[in-house]
């Protein structure tokens, strides 16, 4: 049987506009920022971040509808396991980040093992000091097997526990303790999850022992910075001014931790991609990272990881990146991440169809990600598949009743989908915790905005200038504002709020030449300001840095941003023509948007015109895309 089993998966290839990409082909067993209308590419980026983000939901149903054929993944076999969250015994509470490390190194190696299906660190959060017994977890996560476990840390001494369950008996197969030095730490973890290969009867080939018995560092220092990196990460405090420190700190100590400077050059590669920090040292810093971590270790699953992050975002070089995930798709083809990762790339390609399919595997596999299901939710309404966006984000709400982005979202989705606006007035009435009262303010602005209710807008915006709940540059806010002012028919305060962004735009550029996002705003002052040449210039500017052809899901909101300003500089011929295509674009142009603003876009100034209107009203604008 072995001699007769391929050893990779078989590898499809196709080509994309000229550029030869490759995808998994499917195996006989189980293998293998954001929505751009507008301001909500602000939105999806600030409220889950797609790299460093994690909730504790309830465990939801199939988050598909049922009309949707697929056969959903099946994790309760004899080699699936969930690896509860460890208990933090040590006598500093402050040791937690530490006690998390070791939980998720031990689910990491467990993940390098192919039989086995390991569920993700992200859908056993919610069972931290959950008092729900073994068998309904086991249930509500589809697996067989439960690893529960402690840690306890006491100066240079570590000990660990760890007692594997069969869920179904409620039977213990086995527990063990291992007392060391903190500096063997990862034996203890390789003997762990080679334990538990041997009980669940599963072979371990060479590459796997060899990846199982690896030294991420010899430094236990620089260990703890890496783990208190990670612990930021995965408790959603995303400040890259936290843990960008961190991870430097760790290489200084060891400059040989590839996983330390793989977790780097993926971070500073996302910062520039965001726009935190747009520019040529940024780049420069994350390919310095990404460099030293494939000249130590080009073979260690979190270095293929990081160096797929960074070409994908530091470039968009989709090629590459999905080159390195699927090199680690063929050591982990249960891992989400990878089907997720592949379903963000072709999302960016235009392949619909691979990206819905990665979606929808990615979130069989995890199905507690919020963050996942956030994604799929802003693919689906972009591509105008409605009726599964309408059934997904009503599933978020009930899947996560105490977030409140799934909330807005839905009411956001009826609206995109069929022009809905009783969900956003409904919006409104609703209450929630003093904690999301900045999130409320936002979210109550934009919808104003997409309705159309300029003056209701106008008085938000009056109430509270700058919000910063999402991450939004203040520029950014004073061109919509200015939007909004011109829109109900106030030029003199629209252009006076266009001049004091222009200021800060121009102050910005300086630092950041190739932002796309600034081109744009760029463009939207400069015609509220009635100067047409320098608007018209400024949304070419952006078009060209990033074309459509370049990426399918950003590029179009940039054709998108153009078409307005043709609109509002007078130019109305041209947008009407762009329109229409945009129309017809993922991740494009929407008829209900365009009877508002979202963001800096308005198509306002084409209100009446019987060529638009006819526009908005034909069904086939609105039907789904693919």
């Amino acid at each position: 049987r072995l001699l007769d089993a391929p050893q990779k998966p078989a590898i499809q290839r196709s080509e994309v506009r000229g550029q030869r990409s490759e995808v998994a082909a499917p195996a006989k067993r189980p293998g293998l920022p954001g929505w751009v209308w507008g301001v909500l590419v602000v939105i999806v980026v600030g409220a889950a971040v797609a790299m460093f983000s994690t909730h504790r939901p309830v465990p939801p149903a199939n988050p598909r509808p049922e009309t949707q054929d697929s056969k959903p993944v099946d994790l309760a076999d004899a080699k699936s396991i969930a690896v509860l969250p460890f208990e933090n015994m040590s006598a500093d509470q402050g040791n937690a980040f530490f006690c998390d490390g070791v939980q998720e190194d031990i689910l990491t190696n467990l993940a390098n093992i192919r039989e086995l299906r390991v569920v993700s660190r992200t859908s056993v959060e919610q069972y931290r000091n959950t008092t729900k017994p073994i068998r309904q977890i086991a249930q509500e996560l589809g697996v067989k097997w439960i690893l529960e476990g402690s840690v306890q840390r006491a100066g240079s001494k570590v000990r660990v526990t760890g007692q594997l369950i069969n869920a179904a008996t409620d039977e213990h197969l086995w527990a063990k303790a291992y007392d060391r030095d903190v500096t063997d730490l990862f034996a203890i973890q390789s003997e762990l999850a080679q334990a538990i290969a041997v009980a669940l009867q599963t072979a371990l080939s060479p590459e796997e022992k060899s990846l199982l018995q690896r030294r991420p560092t010899d430094n236990p220092a620089a260990y703890d910075l890496y783990l208190r990196a990670r612990h930021f990460r995965n408790t959603g405090v995303n400040s890259f001014d936290k843990i960008e420190p961190l991870l430097r700190s760790a290489v200084e100590l060891d400059p040989n931790f590839a996983a330390a400077w793989a977790d780097l050059a993926a971070l500073e590669a996302y910062a520039y991609f965001n726009d935190t920090d747009h520019t040529p040292a940024r780049l420069a810093k994350a390919k310095e990272a990404v460099d030293t971590a494939l000249r130590l270790a080009p073979d260690d699953p979190a270095v293929m990881e990081g160096a797929g992050d960074y070409y994908y975002y530091g470039y968009r070089d989709y090629a590459r990146a999905t080159e390195q995930y699927l090199r680690l798709a063929q050591l982990r083809p249960n891992d989400p991440v990878m089907f997720y990762s592949l379903a963000l790339i072709q999302r960016r390609q235009g392949r619909w169809a691979d990206s819905l399919e990665n979606f929808r595997r990615a979130i069989q596999l995890d199905p507690s990600n919020l963050n996942y299901g956030l994604q799929f939710l802003q693919f689906l309404g972009a591509t105008r598949r409605n009726d599964e966006a309408e059934a997904l984000a009503r599933h978020l709400v009930q899947a996560f009743p105490q977030e409140f982005n799934p909330v807005w979202y839905l009411d956001l989705t009826s609206f995109l989908a069929r022009g809905d606006t009783a969900g956003l007035d409904a919006f409104a009435r609703r209450s929630f915790p003093a904690a999301n009262a900045a999130l409320f303010n936002y979210a109550l602005r934009v919808n104003a905005r997409l309705r159309g209710d300029f003056a209701e807008a106008i008085r938000l915006d009056r109430e509270q200038r700058y919000n910063d709940s999402y991450g939004e540059s203040h520029w950014s806010q004073d061109v919509a504002a200015g939007l909004t002012l011109a829109d109900a028919g106030d030029t003199t305060a629209a252009r006076a709020r266009a001049a004091e962004a222009l200021a800060a735009m121009k102050t910005e550029l300086e630092l950041q030449p190739d932002n796309v996002t600034l081109w744009s705003a760029l463009a939207v002052a400069h015609a509220l300001l009635g100067e047409k040449d320098d608007a018209l210039r400024c949304a070419q500017k952006a078009v060209d840095l990033l074309p459509e052809s370049r990426d399918a899901l950003d590029g179009p909101g940039t054709a998108v941003v153009r078409a307005s300003v043709l609109a509002r500089v007078g130019e109305k011929d041209q947008a009407l023509a762009e329109f229409a295509r945009l129309l017809q674009v993922g991740f494009g142009a929407n008829v209900y948007m365009a009877r508002g603003i979202w963001g800096f876009t308005s198509f306002q100034p084409l209100k009446g015109d019987p060529r638009f209107e006819a526009l908005l009203k034909d069904p086939k604008n609105n039907a789904p895309l693919f």
